[in-house]
């Protein structure tokens, strides 16, 4: 206090007092501004105007006891000064909240004590109003914190609690007084005596989990942290867990402070993840395949049940080991040499490292098996997740399956072979049939009708059988026949198609119209071959009294395809034969005197689609036509 000029209100009705304090400020040189009143009337209004550091009061005063003062001056510190030495009234006027009391002498010598006594009560103010700000400070915290802070009783009786609890629907006034136990749900009530706890130190129940009750009859997690608060023998609190300064021995437990943190977004998340584990668990423990995670030394973490049953070992036996335990020494080297150079990759996730590598079971029996290793990264440390499949059964098919293409293509091979014989062979004798034929044909002049009419039927045999064994050789050659793709104009196919079926065309009095016919990666000679087949099935199969009309065009689907419709307003067939038409030999109108051919050229249109990667399908309808709709890639995936 000292540099600080005070202001300091004597309220005193005797004159010589006054000189005497006032002469001993000057003759101290004290820094003090003394204003005087005589009544209490006049220091009541001196109080209500002004504020002063201290108030010095005289207890016998003209108008009154000076006492009576000390409720309007509770702001400022007070020294009662008096000439009456009795004990009771020093107690009376500490307890009305005098910060001091001195008592006159004659010779005065109670001044002498005065700077001390006004230094010491204005000490006391400042920690008064230090403590009393630091209260206020922290109940702002306590008040604002999400945490439900509450003091129990020895009787589990709340004595304070935070307006925290207004989140469960309650008011803090409601519940002082209520025992702690109606706040929690009915499963956790036996816990109370886990809250309300008399022990200290590492004994003390400490992170109890229990759930808080709204008072809408809902529940949520909370974690409870307890401090048991002691009192001493000096009346001064003692928090165990904290290093706080005791006096005296005895100690009294008062109750029982405790924190109460809402967890239940933690407890979801802690079961959801458990839940998650859980699955993931189940998901490992059941997949058909090995899953063992290594780390970066090479070293096995863990192997599932399924790497068990592949392997023949218990996780157990293999845990810390090296994975090429599980590789036969065929494999060793080739797994070490590709994983030298993973490791050192930064390849992250499911950008795997794949390979086929020989396993080793515990019962020493080898295997193949597939390998796809991936790196995934936790906590800065890198943890390698091999996926091992079993391939043996793969691989025998694989076998089987080579076999079969070996044996097929040999088939192929001989099958080939055989039409070219049967190709020579047919046509050889149906060639010096036709020529002979032709022979007796330029002599028939001399032949009856009926020996001419026969002659004429064998030649006509004599040809569609020729013209039956060229399809059937052109489908055997179909598969066989190296293609060439490339880019091709179908209008330009159709084009020579039309221009190769102009007599026919003629013949029928036809028309064919062709429009948005696209261009495409397809073998030209199959091209040409497809829509010569399509084009003339059309023409062939025209009512007799109306000439042929055919529609060409194409659309484009989403998938990179090209869709060609042929459609015509020839005789159509039920749908229900839809599937038959495309059949080898198969004819469904059997008037062959009308409608000549093989029965194989649908089946070629078929084979070739199929070669290209496409697609053939028909709509027809008795009486009014038939729609052929075939989908072609616009470009190949594969050439040849």
């Amino acid at each position: 206090m000292i540099g600080k000029t005070m202001n300091i209100l004597l309220i005193e009705n005797d004159r010589v007092d006054c000189l005497a304090l006032e002469r001993f400020i000057q003759k101290n040189g004290l820094p003090y501004r003394l204003e005087t009143v005589e009544t209490l009337e006049k220091a009541s209004a001196r109080l209500k105007e002004s504020t002063y550091d201290v108030v010095l009061l005289d207890y016998l005063l003209a108008d009154g006891v000076g006492l009576e003062i000390l409720s309007e001056a509770a702001n400022t510190p007070v020294i009662v000064i008096t000439g009456n030495g009795n004990e009771h009234v020093a107690v009376e006027a500490m307890r009305r909240g005098a910060y001091d009391y001195l008592i006159k002498d004659h010779e005065r010598n109670y001044l002498a004590l005065l700077p001390t006594s006004i230094n010491n009560v204005l000490l006391r103010k400042h920690n008064e109003l230090r403590i009393e700000e630091s209260e206020k400070r922290y109940r702002t915290i306590v008040e604002t914190v999400s945490d439900i802070i509450f003091q129990l009783d020895p009787e589990q009786k709340i004595t304070f609690i935070n307006s925290a609890i207004r989140e469960l629907g309650y008011d803090p006034e409601n519940a002082l007084g209520r025992s702690v136990e109606e706040f929690l749900c009915p499963e956790d009530r036996g816990k109370v005596n886990l809250i309300a706890t008399r022990r200290v130190g590492a004994r003390c129940t400490r992170n109890l989990e229990v759930r808080l009750q709204y008072k809408s009859g809902a529940t949520e997690w909370h974690e409870m942290k307890k401090i048991a608060v002691l009192l001493d023998s000096y009346g001064m609190w003692s928090v165990p867990d904290a290093v706080v300064q005791t006096h005296g021995a005895q100690k009294v437990f008062v109750g029982t402070l405790c924190i109460a943190r809402n967890i239940t977004k933690r407890k979801q998340a802690e079961d959801a993840l458990r839940e998650s584990e859980l699955r993931m668990r189940a998901i490992l423990d059941n997949v058909a395949d090995a899953i063992v995670t290594v780390n970066q030394g090479g070293a096995i973490e863990s192997l599932n049940i399924a790497g068990e049953r592949i392997f023949g070992y218990a996780a157990s036996e293999v845990a810390r080991g090296s994975f090429t335990k599980l590789l036969h020494d065929s494999s060793r080297k080739a797994y070490q040499e590709k994983a030298a150079g993973f490791w050192a990759s930064e390849k992250h996730g499911f950008d795997a490292m794949k390979c086929e590598l020989t396993g080793l079971r515990k019962d020493g029996s080898a295997f193949p098996l597939d390998l796809s290793l991936s790196r995934m990264e936790f906590d800065k440390n890198s943890l390698f997740i091999g996926i091992v499949r079993d391939i043996t059964e793969r691989k025998a098919a694989e076998e089987k399956l080579r076999k079969f293409a070996e044996d097929l293509r040999r088939s192929n091979m001989e099958l080939q072979g055989f039409a070219s014989v049967v190709s020579h062979d047919l046509k050889e004798p149906l060639r010096k049939i036709i020529a002979l034929g032709d022979r007796l044909l330029s002599a028939a002049s001399e032949f009856p009708d009926r020996e001419r009419d026969l002659l004429g039927r064998i030649q006509k045999s004599a040809a569609r059988m020729q013209l039956f064994i060229d399809d059937l050789l052109l489908y055997s050659n179909l598969s066989a026949r190296a293609r060439k793709f490339e880019r091709i104009d179908l209008d330009k196919i159709v084009e020579d198609v039309l221009a190769d079926l102009e007599i026919r065309i003629s013949q029928t009095r036809g028309t064919v119209n062709r429009e948005n016919l696209p261009i495409i990666e397809a073998d030209p000679l199959h091209m040409r071959q497809l829509f010569q087949n399509l084009v003339s099935n059309g023409l062939k199969f025209h009512k007799e009294d109306t000439p042929p009309t055919l529609d060409l065009r194409s659309f484009r689907d989403g998938d990179g395809n090209w869709t060609i419709a042929v459609e015509d307003n020839g005789i159509g067939f039920d749908e229900k034969y839809a599937d038959r038409v495309f059949r080898p030999f198969e004819r469904l109108h059997d008037n062959s005197s009308i409608y000549e051919g093989t029965g194989l050229g649908l089946t070629i249109c078929q084979k070739v689609v199929a070669v290209h990667g496409g697609k053939i399908k028909v709509n027809s309808v008795p009486g009014k036509g038939t729609t052929f709709f075939v989908t072609l890639p616009e470009k190949q995936s594969g050439k040849e």
